[in-house]
């Protein structure tokens, strides 16, 4: 037989909890978002390759420049100035 592990409402209430402070908290949720990003696109760019694997140079020059800031800056340049402007902003 299967067993299934069962906490009565009682022992809940009396557990202790150790929770990271609000800030660790936030910081954690910050790194795991980033975290997912990297692996989005680390997923788009598996699929490019194995689609179009001729432009693997391409996809293997936006596989080296994952998660660099400067990225994101140079990328901000080159938008018209109103555009760019909010984005700073941000």
């Amino acid at each position: 037989g299967v067993v299934i592990p069962k906490i009565s409402k009682q022992n809940l209430q009396e557990a202790i909890l150790y929770l990271p402070s609000i800030s660790d908290q936030e910081a954690i949720i910050s790194t795991d978002s980033i975290l997912t990003d990297i692996q989005t696109q680390v997923d788009i760019l598996r699929r490019s390759l194995w689609q179009q694997p001729l432009d693997h140079g391409e996809i293997k020059e936006s596989a080296s420049s994952i998660n660099q800031e400067e990225a994101f800056t140079d990328w901000v340049e080159t938008l018209p100035f109103p555009l760019a402007s909010i984005l700073w902003t941000y």
